[in-house]
């Protein structure tokens, strides 16, 4: 009879250990079912954002490395935009947040750049066509 019943737990136990390894197979999925068990839970009235139960800072950080390293920095940027907004002890985080928001300024920057060399070769094509051709 007990030799029964540890068959069956260790039967139950191989099926759960089975399961759970998919999860392991992905980083995104490992680190959003942690987050989904031990998600942030906090309170917004206008721009405060009280904290009323922490969550997991490495999960959120380690998700949001997968995606920046898979080129989805939308996503990257908003989980490390979550744990600075929530104060997170995370210093990870602070440092990525920084960098996506120099990078951002950057790539405006290099937008504006190209649009007003655009629009000053347009004048000067224009010019030479009205003046020379």
């Amino acid at each position: 009879m007990a030799v029964a019943f540890l068959i069956a737990v260790l039967a139950l136990l191989a099926i759960t250990c089975y399961n759970r390894v998919k999860i392991w197979n992905d980083d995104e999925k490992l680190w959003t079912d942690v987050i989904e068990k031990y998600p942030y839970i906090y309170e917004k009235q206008g721009s405060l954002l009280t904290v009323k139960e922490v969550g997991v800072d490495i999960a959120y950080e380690n998700r949001a490395n997968y995606y920046r390293d898979q080129g989805e920095m939308d996503k990257a940027f908003a989980d490390y935009e979550l744990l600075t907004s929530l104060h997170s002890k995370a210093q990870g985080a602070y440092n990525n947040a920084a960098n996506f928001y120099g990078i951002k300024a950057q790539d405006a920057w290099q937008k504006t750049i190209r649009s007003l060399q655009t629009k000053c070769f347009q004048k000067r094509c224009n010019y030479i066509l009205k003046h020379y051709a």
